[in-house]
């Protein structure tokens, strides 16, 4: 008998551990779905708490990030800032004093690209000025001109022009093409080619000149032709040095 009621207690006793570890496990888990809501309530109040203070303060931060571009003089930075300033701010005295930050921005960065551009157009005219000199200690072509048609509608060429180097010229080669009344290049009748290669051979001495008395007969064929246009110039020295003139250099020595 007292076996059989030691094995009823036993019995008895593990169901309430039993139920009691249950009754914990459950209440554990109720605890943790507090703190898991804790959590979640307190990202919440964090959310709002950010957005109330964007809303109460947040103009006043975007104008002091907006300050300190400016001084760093981040001018794009600014006028990008101010932008949005204006777009969730509209009417504020934060965002009037940020469109004034952003319209000074402005005001610097046109002063900026002028300055640069100042800058810039000054050194493409020192470099066309010492381009002009360059080219003006080598050679001067005062005039270059085509005679009148003869009667086999042949035309000279004419070109006066100044040894203006150091050195002695060896040979030199003046491309040159015709021209006709509305300004279009033409070709010779005779040959078809519209460039006419005039050469001089030397010694040409630093400081000569060459006027209307020299002279290149028959260049073309063509009795329309009005103007001529020199194209380049290719010189060899005597010591067989060269210089080539073509493009703008073309420009700076005819005067």
């Amino acid at each position: 008998m007292l076996s059989l009621l030691s094995g009823c207690s036993n019995s008895s006793n593990q169901e309430i551990v039993g139920d009691l570890q249950k009754q914990i496990t459950e209440k554990n888990n109720e605890i943790d779905s507090l703190k898991s809501n804790v959590n979640t309530l307190q990202t919440e109040i964090n959310s709002l708490s950010t957005e109330l203070d964007e809303i109460k303060n947040g103009a006043l931060k975007q104008l002091v990030t907006i300050k300190n571009s400016f001084e760093n003089e981040q001018y794009q930075d600014v006028i990008s800032k101010a932008k949005t300033l204006h777009e969730n701010f509209n009417g504020s005295p934060e965002d009037k004093e940020a469109q004034e930050l952003a319209k000074s921005s402005i005001d610097k960065l046109n002063k900026i690209k002028a300055e640069k551009k100042a800058e810039e157009d000054k050194k493409k005219a020192e470099a066309a000025k010492g381009a002009q000199e360059k080219a003006r200690a080598i050679i001067r072509v005062s005039k270059v001109y085509p005679g009148k048609p003869n009667s086999a509608d042949g035309v000279d060429l004419y070109i006066h022009w100044t040894n203006k180097s150091n050195k002695t010229i060896k040979y030199i080669y003046f491309d040159v093409v015709p021209i006709n009344a509305v300004g279009d290049i033409v070709s010779s009748d005779i040959g078809g080619r519209s460039t006419f290669r005039a050469k001089d051979t030397g010694p040409i001495k630093s400081g000569v000149s060459f006027g209307s008395e020299y002279y290149w007969e028959n260049a073309w064929y063509n009795s329309t032709i009005k103007k001529v246009q020199l194209q380049q110039i290719d010189i060899t020295y005597m010591d067989d040095s060269s210089d080539t003139i073509s493009g703008d250099d073309i420009k700076y020595i005819q005067y």
